[in-house]
């Protein structure tokens, strides 16, 4: 393998280490934000108080976690498969499942990050119940900002996913 190729891998490999790094300290300080409100709330109500806003942008938080998570998750290809079954193949039949598979999961986020923008499009002007200042496009940005991580960690995991398949 010439010096070139192996300069690519490498690159493909930092990028991929880097969103991943990314990704995950995006998740904790989510997580922390998360906890962090919940045991704000928690404290007002024994204190008599209650804050109106910290279940909605809890839930949000929750959502964003959930969804920066899973792009995380894919930087790692760590979601449910089916390995043994794939494995367990001849080259020609594996070769061509996992680009199939590939091709629609990409396809699919594809969609999703288009139907997302469509969404940030009919929300325009609209803004969370408890945080009337709050543009409920800025909470629903992670359904096409989600799509387009996922996308890139999908893409940028290939190469590593082929190495272990053979």
């Amino acid at each position: 393998m010439d010096s070139s190729m192996q300069d690519d891998k490498r690159t493909i490999g930092r990028l991929r280490n880097g969103l991943e790094k990314i990704l995950m300290g995006i998740s904790a300080s989510l997580l922390i934000g998360l906890v962090l409100i919940v045991l704000l709330a928690v404290v007002y109500r024994k204190l008599g108080h209650s804050l109106i806003w910290y279940d909605e942008l809890a839930s949000l938080l929750l959502v964003w976690l959930t969804y920066i998570g899973s792009a995380a998750a894919a930087s790692q290809r760590s979601h449910l498969g089916f390995d043994g079954f794939v494995k367990k193949l001849p080259a020609l039949p594996h070769r061509i499942i996992f680009f199939v598979g590939e091709a629609l999961i990409i396809g699919f986020f594809v969609l999703i990050a288009i139907y997302g923008i469509r969404v940030q499009v009919a929300l325009q002007g609209e803004h969370l119940i408890s945080l009337p200042w709050f543009p409920l496009t800025v909470s629903q940005a992670i359904i096409p900002v989600a799509a387009i991580l996922f996308i890139l960690s999908e893409i940028l995991s290939i190469p590593q996913a082929i190495r272990q398949a053979s």
